[in-house]
């Protein structure tokens, strides 16, 4: 369970760090 947690939040890290940008800019 922890494994899929980390790799949940390791996607969502990255898909926040790739959309961001764009609309903050």
């Amino acid at each position: 369970m922890t494994a899929l947690l980390r790799v949940i939040s390791l996607v969502v890290i990255s898909v926040v760090v790739i959309i961001i940008p764009p609309c903050g800019a």
